[in-house]
Formats: structure tokens, sequence, C-alpha cells
């Protein structure tokens, strides 16, 4: 990884929406999966009661946020494979 201090405004931004549209597409996949996880009950194999409390005991990622990627879609259905 490579980090440069003072970019320009312009350089700045662009890293910014780079960066922004990597997370958004690292939680779309996370939310994925953790949705299929969830539907198929698989957080009782490891002694939690819901995805949620699995998430904050095994993953550290707190409530609202799994909230949040348990209800997201994926944008593109045909990305799914069986």
């Amino acid at each position: 990884m490579h980090l440069h201090q003072g970019l320009t405004d312009e350089e700045l931004v662009t890293q910014l929406t780079k960066f922004k549209g990597l997370r958004d597409d690292r939680d779309r996949e996370l939310g994925f999966y953790l949705q299929d996880f969830d539907s198929r009950g698989l957080y009782r194999n490891y002694g939690c009661s819901s995805s949620h409390h699995f998430a904050l005991a095994r993953l550290q990622i707190p409530p609202r946020k799994t909230h949040e990627l348990l209800h997201m879609t994926l944008g593109n259905s045909s990305q799914v494979q069986d």
C-alpha cells in the first residue's frame, strides 16, 4: 500500500471516492454472505443466539452495522453463483 501526503484537493477527492466505492463493494459482499449465514441459521453452530450476536462476538461488527448489512440487497443478482 502506498499512501501519499500532500495530494491536491482533486487527487484527494479521487482517492476518497475510490475508497468509498471499495467500502461499498465490500459491505455488499459482507451483507450477502451474512444474509446467507443468517437464513441458514448457522450462527447456532457457533454458540450464538442470532447473526447479530455472531457478528458482534466473532467479527466485532456493531449491531447497527450488522442490521444494515443484513438488510442490504445485491444490486446485480447475476453475480450470484450456486
